[in-house]
């Protein structure tokens, strides 16, 4: 994955994942053993119950009989769906096929000539960047952080690179 993807987005929406697998694996045990079915009771049946119910496979080789547990069956499926759209679809799947569109240009555009370079960026830049563009003085920035160039490239030239690396 690039750097574009939020890490740490990934990182909460699998441990919330983890927290919710336990939880329903958890009420799984209880409820198998509350109709009556204590060898169905284990965390392997649970883990694999929820995940397949979650993400709506649902085999059929384990299903609850009573209301309580067709409920229970339905509000895992459900939540699995949700989860699919509020987290690995926005989460995961968008930023990246986003960050596929996105080319960084790896050197100045042909029709930039007498030209500032500025290597690298932060708050002092971007305070010489607005004035040069009052100014209308043309400069592009050269910055070697992925994200930072992918947040600063379309409002501002921005190769992504390294001075050494970037052809002018």
């Amino acid at each position: 994955m690039s750097e574009s993807v939020d890490s740490r987005g990934a990182v909460r929406a699998v441990l919330f994942t983890i927290v919710v697998v336990t939880a329903y694996s958890a009420i799984y045990m209880i409820l198998m053993r509350h109709e009556g079915r204590p060898e169905l009771a284990n965390p392997v049946n649970a883990v694999y119950w929820v995940i397949m119910t979650m993400t709506t496979v649902g085999y059929g080789d384990i299903v609850f009989r009573s209301p309580v547990g067709y409920l229970f069956s339905i509000v895992v499926s459900l939540t699995g769906i949700v989860m699919v759209f509020a987290f690995v679809l926005p989460g995961l799947v968008t930023p990246w096929f986003e960050h596929l569109g996105r080319e960084l240009p790896e050197r100045v555009p042909e029709w930039m000539s007498d030209h500032i370079l500025i290597c690298g960026y932060g708050p002092m830049v971007e305070r010489l960047a607005e004035r040069l563009d009052e100014m209308g003085i043309r400069f592009a920035i050269v910055e070697s952080r992925e994200s930072v160039a992918r947040g600063i490239f379309k409002k501002y030239t921005t190769v992504w690179g390294t001075p050494r690396t970037c052809r002018f």
